[in-house]
């Protein structure tokens, strides 16, 4: 390809070249004075003309020279060496090492299949019409977005990786259109991902009098396996819990805790460490529950902090890590005393940390308040126990929160722990502090995932106008009204206290059970 496009050039050159010699050859005959004046005047003239030709044809090897040199680079990012070494072409045969020998492909024959089956450009077939492939809408400053989450984002600035993508598509778009084609002449794209095919782009930029279209499309690769290893399955995991008061809900953890890990092989690995804050009544409730874990998974399986200073979560789990002396190393579960986690979060806990490489938070699903969600249908409120079921209607993903978190103690030591936040009392930002001290290291791989066995469970949220301000007061309202319900069971809750809809709801009447939570009013207690 470079060869010809090289050829190519020297060819146009000397094509150049042959009409400057021959438009500057002169023949030579006698001429009189008068006829050697007409002939200079000719001569002088011509030689402008061509003069201003040989610049445009020196401004036109120039452009050829770019594109050349555009071609080049194209054809260098189509040529990539795989991280086995092999050299992958865009054009022709494609060589990936498998660990068993050389695989084969014909690139043009799979970029075909990939635009069949990958559901992108042409109508897909889906048998669902929740499988449709939905565009998000974008500018360079704006990206609209569709998101299922209560927390969810309308719309958004595209910043990083996506911002990236953004400018990239637009400058290639622009290497087919009009070199007064700009970032800010983009009218607006869209683009939709397909699992099998890849990325589709769609954009619209304004011209002078009319608007351009360009279709783009960024393939996926083949599969290629990066690594096969054996995830650790045992070794210690320490579990911290900061706690102060709350002796009702430490009761639902142990027994949780206990249902979880009862069965499990690995149970002596497993090591919970409580923090509690203050000396009231509640303390030694909590050393006989932290008791009878120890007579039961053994002597050194539980273990009590003390501090009597006011409640800290960041002190608190800065505190319980520290205190761990058995190994110079162990895994660390940041947890709360309102989460119950099953047998198997225990595994993906572990999978998804390794010292010096990767740290795990992982989204929890977060339960609705029960009193709302099952008296609604008319059923009585079952035991926390049966309430852990991942539904639109129960809860939805907290992926708002980074309290939760599996790393090992030398990775929290080396982000800097929460040494620089202990001065915080209460619940404050340290998980989003040490999250973006891991991100922004470098030197981790975040493992940020949808953990399904991970449940938040439902706890009344007071909010004290008195004590907060109009803004504190605002985002806690609105706090709670997330974690009550969904919104079409608030709704359902607004109408029902209305009366508008006694006629046409499931049941006609609002239970009794849900008396309370039938009054929107509940919300601002």
């Amino acid at each position: 390809m470079k060869r010809v496009l090289k050829s190519l050039l020297v060819i146009i050159c000397v094509f150049f070249s042959i009409i400057y010699l021959l438009k500057e050859s002169v023949p030579a005959v006698e001429e009189g004075d008068g006829d050697i004046l007409r002939r200079s005047n000719v001569h002088a003239a011509a030689a402008s003309t061509c003069q201003l030709e040989i610049a445009d044809y020196l401004v036109q090897i120039a452009s050829l020279r770019e594109k050349i040199v555009t071609l080049e680079n194209e054809l260098s990012r189509a040529t990539t060496v795989t991280t086995t070494g092999k050299t992958r072409g865009a054009l022709g045969d494609w060589k990936v090492d498998q660990g068993n020998g050389l695989r084969s492909l014909d690139w043009n024959a799979y970029l075909s299949q990939l635009r069949v089956q990958g559901g992108l450009f042409n109508g897909s077939g889906t048998v669902n019409d929740a499988e449709l492939l939905t565009y998000v809408a974008f500018t360079t400053e704006r990206l609209y977005l569709v998101d299922a989450s209560p927390n969810r984002r309308v719309i958004e600035r595209p910043i990083g990786l996506r911002r990236r993508e953004i400018s990239e598509v637009i400058s290639e778009a622009r290497l087919v259109l009009s070199s007064h084609t700009t970032e800010a002449t983009l009218a607006y794209g869209l683009m939709r991902a397909s699992p099998l095919a890849g990325t589709e782009y769609e954009l619209f930029f304004n011209g002078d009098d009319e608007v351009h279209r360009v279709l783009l499309w960024r393939p996926l690769g083949p599969l290629l396996i990066q690594e096969v290893t054996q995830p650790p399955t045992s070794g210690l995991l320490n579990v911290i819990v900061p706690l102060s008061g709350r002796v009702d809900q430490f009761r639902l953890f142990v027994r949780g805790w206990i249902g979880a890990l009862t069965h499990r092989d690995d149970r002596q690995s497993l090591h919970l460490t409580v923090v509690y804050f203050g000396h009231d009544s509640g303390l030694d409730e909590v050393r006989r529950l932290l008791g009878n874990l120890a007579t039961q998974f053994g002597e050194d399986r539980a273990r009590l902090l003390t501090v009597n200073e006011p409640f800290s979560r960041a002190r608190g789990l800065q505190i319980g890590a520290q205190g761990w002396t058995r190994t110079p190393d162990v895994l660390l579960f940041f947890c709360d005393v309102d989460v119950i986690f099953t047998s198997d979060f225990v595994d993906r806990c572990r999978w998804h940390s390794s010292p010096g490489q990767s740290v795990f938070y992982p989204i929890l699903f977060s339960l609705y308040n029960p009193s709302v969600v099952y008296s609604l249908r008319g059923m009585p409120v079952p035991p926390k126990s049966e309430q852990l079921v991942v539904s639109k209607e129960t809860g939805f993903w907290r992926d708002f929160g980074y309290g939760m978190t599996c790393q090992y103690l030398s990775d929290f030591l080396a982000a800097g722990s929460f040494s620089d936040w202990e001065q915080g009392a209460g619940w404050g930002d340290e998980d989003v502090h040490l999250f973006r001290k891991h991100v922004r290291s470098g030197k981790m791989r975040v493992v940020r995932a949808i953990a399904p066995g991970i449940f938040h469970l439902w706890h009344e949220k007071n909010c004290d106008e008195k004590k907060l301000t109009a803004e504190q007061y605002r985002h806690c309202l609105a706090s709670k009204a997330l974690n009550e319900a969904s919104h079409a069971e608030l709704g359902l809750l607004a109408f029902r206290y209305k009366g508008t809809t006694a006629k046409s709801n499931l049941s006609g009447t609002v239970p009794p059970a849900a008396a309370t939570a039938a009054n929107p009013a509940f919300l601002l207690r």
